[in-house]
């Protein structure tokens, strides 16, 4: 319906707003903002994208040279390399251990017609109503929003359930249990303890995985973070769950270490531990789940 290169972003622009999207392990996710007045023919514009989308050649060779150059930009940054390492050391038989950015070479820049083909693929068994999520925000009343949102996405089409089922996890028995050492670019020190969990996402409502985290993360009296700044190990400790892909996720605490916590770091996970012993014993305390 709206055939011209670029048109949705020009059209967004002029109307005071931006668009943008990401990848996550479990979702894709599109987000636009813009003037409240055209909102309704922003609509019509944007669920074109996903009824009908033209999937053009030279557009496809060109935003293979965007994710390549994104790639190459953070090819140096750690965070970026810590998670390609973990990909890497992963459960080789998992989608997880697979390279997730692309770059110019994975995604065979150079023959776009083959990448059109299988992105054709990707969005014909993907792109299914039953999978999709819509989320519309306005100055309107809510039966204006509603009669938008039917009025503009009905089109788009049911397939049933399309999401992947995965097997497994990326973190099994042959690959716990070990010590990776990192050597960094910038002079950074930290200690990274990862724990193999069950896809969190089913107790969202009642967020188990949130306690366990806070009490990681508590700076107060007693805790753990004020245990090792004390002994001048540690500044801060941050945990939290990590990729929350369809069927795992994973833990992870990590310590911002001094270069005394780096050198005695088995110190460091021994109190850890007897924290979360500790936790164990206590069991859960309503007063903390309430907090």
């Amino acid at each position: 319906k709206y055939p011209e290169d670029g048109s949705i972003n020009a059209f967004i622009s002029n109307n005071s707003g931006r668009c943008s999207a990401y990848t996550s392990g479990a979702k894709t996710s599109y987000f636009f903002n813009f003037d409240n007045g055209v909102l309704d023919e922003a609509l019509d514009r944007i669920s074109s994208c996903f009824i009908e989308p033209l999937l053009r050649v030279d557009a496809i060779g060109r935003e293979a040279n965007v994710v390549d150059s994104e790639y190459q930009f953070k090819i140096t940054n750690d965070k970026r390399r810590q998670y390609a390492l973990e990909e890497f050391l992963s459960n080789p038989n998992h989608p997880f251990s697979q390279f997730k950015c692309g770059n110019c070479s994975t995604l065979n820049s150079s023959a776009p017609e083959g990448l059109r083909k299988k992105l054709v693929e990707f969005y014909k068994r993907y792109y299914s109503a039953d999978i999709i999520k819509l989320v519309i925000s306005g100055n309107y009343s809510l039966d204006e929003l509603t009669e938008m949102a039917v009025a503009r996405f009905s089109a788009i089409e049911s397939k049933g359930d399309t999401r992947p089922i995965l097997s497994g996890h990326p973190l099994t028995k042959n690959e716990l249990g070990k010590i990776i050492r990192f050597e960094t670019l910038s002079d950074i020190s930290k200690i990274c303890i990862k724990f193999a969990l069950p896809d969190t996402r089913p107790h969202e409502r009642t967020r188990p995985f949130r306690y366990i985290t806070w009490l990681i993360n508590h700076e107060g009296s007693a805790s753990l973070t004020q245990y090792l700044r004390s002994n001048g190990l540690a500044t801060d400790i941050f945990a939290s769950i990590r990729y929350e892909c369809v069927n795992f996720s994973i833990l992870n605490i990590t310590f911002n270490v001094t270069t005394k916590g780096l050198e005695h770091y088995e110190q460091i996970v021994k109190a850890f531990f007897a924290y979360l012993h500790m936790v164990a014993r206590c069991g859960p305390q309503k007063r903390i789940y309430d907090e």
